[in-house]
């Protein structure tokens, strides 16, 4: 291995180990995301409230592509991303209000 190619390795190295433990975050963010909409379902059955509230839907998109611009993302991504956290966080809830 060329000295060069060792320096990479090392430099890259912790950068990399930083970037899984920023995964590590996204998804246990997005564990405890999954366990709030949980408490959403249970009061939505008990009200006998629909499961996609479109409003809702339009705001928080809204939210995050505003957020989105002001840490420098895309925000057509972001949506994309919120847009199938949405469509799972909606089949995970018809299966739970249909129980």
């Amino acid at each position: 291995m060329s000295s060069s190619h060792k320096n990479f390795q090392e430099q890259i190295q912790p950068i990399r180990k930083e970037i899984d433990a920023i995964d590590t975050q996204i998804l246990s963010l997005l564990a405890r995301r999954r366990d709030e909409v949980a408490k959403v379902v249970s009061l939505k059955k008990t009200y006998q409230m629909p499961v996609f509230h479109p409003a809702r839907e339009a705001e928080l998109i809204a939210n995050v592509r505003d957020l989105a611009a002001r840490f420098s993302m895309e925000p057509d991504f972001i949506e994309k991303l919120y847009r199938i956290i949405l469509q799972d966080s909606r089949t995970g809830q018809t299966r739970q209000v249909k129980k």
